[in-house]
């Protein structure tokens, strides 16, 4: 949600006005998304940093827990939420290359987010036909109990499945303005 709410204008903002072309005189569009779509990912991670930094305080001050545990787990935790980030940045990217809007970027990408979340509830159930089971593997948010187990293996493919979805949200995106006459 944090990326989202960050994110939405990041390229519609900038269609919207036409101030993007002042901006591709001197570099590719290509690389003027991935460069937002980085910076966004970086400051969604610091954000969650912080808080998490916070929460990790508190908790070696309330004490019962090792230092150690409390830092381990924390880092983590948080490394998690990075992984997320980056597949939640392409998504955001990708919708708001889409939009003509601010507005209407902000409101797709929520219900595009909450679409997502429902097929990966669908996908994993029993009843699900065959035909759309195989979506459950590409969507991140299915890969949650791999990304928090303690195997580095587990870790690392759903790390690399979040990095793929982001990936491919943000090339697809770069492909849409590359087309658009702005």
């Amino acid at each position: 949600m944090l990326v989202i709410l960050m994110a939405y204008d990041q390229l519609c903002g900038e269609v919207q006005f036409r101030t993007i072309r002042y901006m591709t005189i001197r570099s590719h569009r290509a690389s003027l998304i991935v460069g937002k779509a980085l910076g966004m990912w970086l400051v969604a991670g610091v954000i969650s940093l912080i808080v998490a930094l916070i929460t990790w305080i508190a908790t070696i001050a309330i004490g019962g827990v090792s230092v150690g545990n409390v830092f381990s787990y924390g880092f983590h935790f948080w490394a998690v939420t990075a992984a997320f980030s980056l597949a939640y940045v392409g998504l955001t990217t990708l919708v708001s290359s889409i939009s003509r809007t601010p507005t209407v970027a902000a409101m797709t990408t929520l219900g595009i987010a909450f679409g997502i979340w429902i097929l990966k509830k669908y996908t994993a159930m029993d009843s699900c036909p065959g035909a759309i089971k195989w979506l459950h593997q590409i969507i991140p948010g299915s890969w949650e109990e791999k990304l928090l187990s303690p195997r580095v293996q587990d870790f690392g493919v759903g790390m690399l499945v979040c990095l793929a979805f982001g990936a491919v949200c943000v090339a697809l995106s770069a492909l849409w303005l590359r087309r658009k006459d702005i």
